[in-house]
């Protein structure tokens, strides 16, 4: 990938600044809530709006994902995740935890967000109708789409230097080649990979 496809992909994060508004200008509703569990768990719109209360732990630690939201002649569908790497467990850090436990807590009892209609379930543009509204007036946020939410999670975890495959698991994507697509590496990545070459450094001014 080439520096201007970085630097694009750089503008599909949240920075650590903004998630830092996100979580104080944010309502404390299943919205709010919702929008920080997808940036701390990394998981798709469609899947979100398909977890029960069975597939978060009580206390938000983990989330089951197995099922996602389809469309099928314009009507929201229950159908399998995006591959088969997709039914997958996250672990989720404790800084993130309260937003995913109020989602267990106050969520539907057929669905998190659960609808009127027969299926009970929400689509996703119904979802993405209310995120538009609430993201566009948290002050010193750059208007991003909810999958820009799992972008920054992926982005989160490489600038941890977890590693690449264990990013991919968690994402629940099929190929890690896939994953290298939503990752950028930052100047403090970089700069860190450099100083590891402090020590095998000569100091004398020989030839390498």
């Amino acid at each position: 990938m080439n520096l201007k496809g970085r630097n694009f992909l750089k503008l599909l994060d949240f920075t650590p600044e903004e998630i830092t508004l996100l979580n104080t200008y944010l309502p404390n509703d299943l919205l709010g809530n919702s929008i920080l569990s997808l940036i701390g768990s990394g998981i798709r719109l469609q899947e979100l709006l398909a977890l029960t209360k069975s597939d978060i732990a009580p206390d938000g630690s983990m989330i089951t994902v197995n099922k996602a939201v389809k469309m099928a002649y314009r009507q929201p569908k229950l159908g399998t995740t995006k591959s088969v790497k997709g039914n997958r467990k996250i672990p989720v850090s404790k800084d993130f935890r309260p937003f995913v436990k109020y989602l267990h807590d106050h969520g539907g009892d057929r669905y998190i967000w659960t609808s009127n209609r027969e299926s009970g379930l929400f689509t996703p543009e119904e979802f993405r109708r209310q995120y538009n509204r609430i993201m566009k007036k948290i002050p010193g946020v750059t208007y991003r789409s909810p999958h820009c939410c799992r972008h920054t999670y992926i982005t989160m975890l490489q600038a941890k230097q977890v590693p690449m495959d264990f990013i991919s698991a968690l994402a629940g994507h099929e190929e890690a080649s896939t994953t290298l697509g939503y990752t950028h590496l930052t100047i403090e990545t970089l700069t860190k990979v450099i100083e590891a070459l402090d020590d095998t450094t000569p100091h004398e001014g020989g030839a390498a």
